[in-house]
């Protein structure tokens, strides 16, 4: 392990956010649900100075062994948790990537390296459309993939009441649709849910697949062979990979017990 006497000056970790997310709830009418959303610290506009804030105390933090700079990150859609009793909400997906995209070309001053993952409904008639509006939007800023999230029993809030995408019929036709424009996919699913999901994903080499928070394990699945296995069958996949966040997902209070996150979906 590095010293702090055997790192030099001008040496630094380069932080790249693979998950992060802004929404204003303030708007009228808001993009987000205010119902499923939270206002972080009470403030409605969590906007990107506010995000970028928070590495702040890391970046100036001279006594770190190594100190940490942030470049840059992905955001992620938060809409898929959004509006359950909604059937379609793919007006508001290409709001809320509209809206994000319009955010970091104006508030990047920093000129950081930002991409963004949005969501649609792919189960909709309007998939096909809809993922050609959003494609359309990369310039600047790139936008680089899809996430619906999946998880099913436990379900997200747009779930319980649906079908598992992973096992419907149309979900899988919009999904096969992502290879048409160069997308990438955000899998956030529960580990019950690996071996479908590596059986699907299979057949699709083409659209790389990005396994959110470590794959949801919540504390029973790590007791559970079948979630581990299924995590050897994504894991098999060469272009399955997995993003380091979200840990404290395994603890029974994650979404309280942080310190200072008191985020109830990420």
């Amino acid at each position: 392990m590095s010293t702090k006497e055997e790192t030099s000056e001008t040496e630094s970790l380069h932080f790249f956010d693979p998950h992060f997310h802004i929404w204003n709830l303030s708007k009228n009418p808001p993009i987000h649900d205010v119902n499923i959303l939270f206002p972080p610290n009470n403030d409605p506009n969590y906007t990107l100075a506010k995000y970028e804030a928070e590495f702040q105390g890391n970046d100036d933090n001279t006594d770190a062994v190594i100190p940490c700079t942030h470049i840059g990150g992905v955001f992620i859609e938060a809409m898929s948790v959004c509006y359950p009793s909604e059937e379609n909400i793919n007006c508001q997906c290409l709001e809320e990537a509209s809206w994000v995209i319009e955010t970091i070309r104006r508030d990047n001053c920093n000129n950081k390296e930002y991409v963004v993952v949005g969501s649609v409904c792919l189960e909709a008639d309007d998939a096909s459309e809809t993922l050609r509006s959003l494609a359309a939007l990369s310039g600047e800023v790139s936008f680089v993939g899809i996430r619906q999230i999946v998880n099913k029993d436990p379900s997200w809030p747009r779930n319980g009441v649906r079908d598992d995408f992973l096992t419907n019929l149309k979900w899988q036709n919009g999904y096969s649709l992502l290879a048409n424009h160069q997308l990438s996919f955000d899998l956030q699913c529960n580990p019950s849910q690996f071996t479908t999901a590596a059986k699907f994903i299979s057949n699709h080499p083409n659209i790389p697949v990005i396994v959110n928070h470590m794959g949801c394990f919540l504390g029973k699945d790590l007791e559970d062979d079948s979630s581990w296995k299924g995590l050897e069958d994504l894991a098999a996949l060469s272009h399955v990979f997995i993003k380091i966040s979200m840990l404290c997902y395994t603890h029974k209070d994650w979404d309280t017990k942080g310190k200072g996150r008191e985020e109830t979906f990420n």
